[in-house]
């Protein structure tokens, strides 16, 4: 399964009202696009967005009152159906990039490896270190989260989704900062260096490190600007 990251209205999302860019390729080209998930949809899923924008308020508001206090933030956010989306697709190659980047940023007494495998990232030594209960990482909104919420909170959470899924939840604010620092301690790529990374993703599924972070880097810093400017949700979508 590939990985496509997502900014737009959960509204929006869950009545699929929304292209991965592959799709939008194949529509532009007029060559049929298959997307298969980890999880196929149901025969009877619910794509009614006057059925569905209740029912993201309602969770939105559950989320509210068990953690707000705890977040020191009101979760709010724009949840209207036709609000505009934005997606990319990293891969998965290019999102483990990002996360070794910053992993290995912050642990450089570890090498980093010569090629990101698609088998192995998640084992990374300092991916390792830098996940682990305790360790202060100052990459946590990179490292953890598969959904940002456009609210400033500093503590990434666990916690269902409208569908009940558990995920870890960060803040695309946070997380929008943490890139740009991330990039300042790194590479220190330019928008239009950043724009030249984006178009460089290798074929193939086992991509040279650099490449690969660089890709990440630049795809993930774009969309979560889209996500904390236009007050929208990000995730990743697999």
């Amino acid at each position: 399964m590939g990985l496509d990251v997502y900014v737009g209205s959960l509204t929006r999302y869950y009545a699929q009202d929304w292209e991965t860019i592959v799709q939008q390729w194949g529509r532009e080209q007029g060559l049929p696009v298959e997307v298969r998930r980890s999880q196929a949809s149901p025969p009877d899923r619910i794509t009614d967005p006057t059925v569905i924008r209740p029912a993201m308020i309602k969770w939105r508001s559950n989320l509210n009152q068990a953690l707000s206090s705890r977040l020191g933030v009101e979760l709010d956010w724009e949840e209207a159906p036709d609000a505009p989306y934005f997606t990319d697709k990293p891969g998965w190659d290019g999102y483990g990039g990002l996360v070794l980047l910053a992993a290995h940023e912050e642990n450089p007494q570890l090498k980093p490896p010569k090629r990101v495998s698609l088998d192995s990232w998640k084992q990374d030594q300092a991916l390792r270190v830098s996940s682990t209960k305790g360790f202060p990482t100052r990459y946590e909104h990179v490292i953890v989260p598969q959904w940002w919420l456009p609210c400033a909170f500093k503590q990434v959470f666990k916690g269902p989704t409208a569908t009940g899924a558990e995920v870890w939840f960060g803040s695309s604010i946070r997380l929008l900062d943490q890139l740009r620092a991330l990039n300042e301690r790194t590479y220190r790529g330019t928008a239009a260096d950043l724009n030249v990374w984006r178009s460089q993703q290798p074929d193939g599924a086992e991509g040279p490190f650099e490449v690969e972070a660089k890709v990440g880097l630049s795809v993930f810093l774009s969309l979560a600007e889209r996500s904390a400017t236009a007050r929208l949700p990000m995730l990743l979508d697999y």
